[in-house]
């Protein structure tokens, strides 16, 4: 009779592991340019003219009779402007411009028509070219087709100096400004466009817009302060929600998450048809207390069931966060052969684990073990706590852990080139690593050495193995973090994909989260903060034993034996 323990997740993955760390290895330094890439600098806005004005055919300017049938023209059709007939109102001007082409007044006219009628963008630009060939003084011509071109012929560069050309002959109106500014941003040059919108967005006081269009492109910049103020400067002329829904979402980017659930739920009764409903009902979900219901099916498939005489398993539960997690052991059932039998776990032995009967004896190679629990979650924020501070760890002894692979190269120099940079190295690093590894999930758990040499094929457990090295180099205590994200489209959907974070240490706060994996595109939310559409399973720590094993005996020597986990999560409230 042998005995034989298995901790979950491992001897289906050893042999991957060493074959593609193989294959797939970067040099230091191309480790370390990829965490760390050259930003390419921002293209010079070009130089750009007007182009040629048509020469004006204006005929004889003292034919009376002429000037006389042009005004009639003229005036009627500005009697059918007035009463909506924009159809007839067009041909009426276009006529009296036929008439009498040098009666800047009729020109004027037809571009007004023409923008109002919105259908005939040609028109309406070589219009404003006639208007501008007469007139060098009034801003409406080069203002129409300046407007034109960036909005219905989609050509923002040729927009640019007709609205340059605007805002020159009337330089007072900050609207031309802001209009420039769009051009701008949408040609791509948006640094340019910040530039002209900072200056501008400010004056316009009756239009929520060019302080909307400011911070839209400050926080493409990830410049979240000076975003959300400029967001937060029109909240009061807001009619529709555009701006409340960007400031809303801008607080979350930035981290700046006290009292966004409240201002969430004002804004989503405020303006039910808000843009992005579902992105703040989904911000407003991992913000507010939460009750979950959580199968965990941990799978064994014996290679030999005829082998097998007794198996049972070994299992540490959730633990229990005072004040923010809450877990239930609702029911555990064991089910082999088909059959399905309720089973009482033995008390936690010193390393917080439970040991469940298992079986002895199958016919079935397939043994499963499910466990119920009732989790409370709340959201843990880092701007307010309270912090549970405990006993700082033993470095030394976090970083025997071997998936660390503190003396890689590659590490070292991401290690090197971090040291170099300014600022706050946690925050430095948590960018770092998600400019540097790409998200895909591969089912496996790897290390640092595997991530380095895969940096395209890392899911969350290989981000965090690297942010906890980089930690463990500068002297921060860290440990990985595993649990579950609650997603919307794996609710009521039994699921194999866990999820997994870091834990940083500081003196006199304790543990603090940071999730790399979340920052490639949530930014700074769960940073120093848990949300509470994460629920915690376990840490790893060096000296902690698995939390999910089995303990077999078995007549043969060596027994194959594959354990897999699933996660069934639904709501309670």
């Amino acid at each position: 009779m042998m005995r034989r323990r298995r901790r979950a997740g491992v001897l289906a993955f050893a042999l991957l592991t060493m074959f593609s760390a193989t294959v797939f290895a970067l040099s230091a330094d191309e480790i370390a340019s990829r965490f760390f890439p050259a930003t390419p600098a921002a293209p010079a806005p070009p130089q750009l003219a007007l182009p040629s004005l048509p020469k004006p055919d204006d005929g004889n300017p003292d034919d009376v009779g002429r000037h006389n049938e042009g005004v009639q023209y003229n005036n009627d059709g500005i009697r059918a402007l007035e009463e909506g007939r924009i159809g007839e109102a067009i041909q009426l001007f276009r006529r009296a411009t036929e008439v009498d082409p040098h009666e800047k007044g009729t020109w004027g006219n037809l571009v007004l028509a023409l923008q109002r009628d919105g259908t005939r963008p040609g028109e309406m630009y070589e219009a404003a070219l006639q208007m501008m060939a007469r007139d060098d003084r009034d801003y409406h011509a080069p203002y129409a087709a300046g407007i034109t071109l960036l909005d219905k012929l989609k050509q923002p560069l040729d927009a640019i100096p007709f609205l340059e050309e605007a805002h020159r002959r009337n330089g007072n109106d900050p609207g031309l400004s802001v209009a420039l500014a769009q051009a701008w941003e949408k040609a791509g040059f948006p640094d340019r466009a910040l530039e002209i919108l900072k200056t501008a967005a400010p004056l316009i006081k009756d239009d929520p817009y060019p302080q909307y269009l400011l911070g839209n492109l400050l926080l493409a910049k990830r410049d979240y302060v000076p975003a959300i103020r400029a967001y937060q400067s029109v909240l009061d002329r807001d009619r529709e929600g555009f701006v409340h829904d960007a400031w809303l979402r801008a607080r979350y980017y930035a981290g700046q998450i006290d009292g966004l659930a409240e201002a969430i739920d004002a804004a989503l009764r405020r303006f039910p048809g808000i843009m992005n409903r579902q992105v703040l009902e989904r911000i407003a979900f991992s913000l507010g207390d939460r009750r979950y219901r959580l199968v965990e099916t941990v799978n064994v498939q014996v290679g030999d069931p005829s082998a097998l005489q007794k198996l049972d398993f070994i299992i540490r539960l959730p633990p229990q966060i005072a004040g923010f997690q809450k877990v239930l052991l609702e029911k555990v059932s064991v089910v082999a052969d088909g059959r399905e039998s309720d089973v009482e776990p033995a008390a936690p032995d010193a390393d917080g684990r439970i040991r469940i009967k298992g079986v002895e004896g199958i016919r079935n190679g397939l043994v499963k073990l499910k466990i119920v629990y009732d989790i409370e979650r709340r959201a843990w924020l880092g701007s307010r706590g309270p912090f549970q501070p405990v006993s700082e760890p033993d470095l030394e002894d976090l970083k025997r852990d071997e998936r660390l692979s503190l003396e890689n190269a590659g590490l070292d120099a991401l290690d090197r080139r971090l040291r170099r940079e300014n600022g706050n190295f946690l925050q430095n690093a948590y960018l770092a690593i998600g400019r540097g590894l790409t998200y895909r999930e591969n089912f496996e758990e790897h290390g640092v050495d595997w991530a380095l040499a895969n940096p395209d094929a890392c899911d969350c457990t290989e981000f965090s193995w690297l942010l906890t090295a980089l930690c463990i180099r500068r002297g921060l205590p860290a440990r990985v973090v595993t649990g579950f994200l609650v997603k919307a489209d794996l609710i009521g959907k039994e699921t194999n994909i866990g999820h997994a974070w870091v834990d940083v240490y500081f003196k006199g706060k304790g543990w603090v989260p940071a999730d790399p994996t979340l920052g490639t595109t949530m930014q700074w939310a769960y940073f120093g903060n848990l949300l509470s559409d994460q629920i915690v399973f376990d840490y790893f720590e060096p000296s902690r034993k698995a939390r999910v094993s089995i303990d077999f005996t078995s007549t043969r020597a060596t027994m194959p034996v594959t354990i897999t986990n699933t996660y069934l999560i639904t709501l309670r409230s």
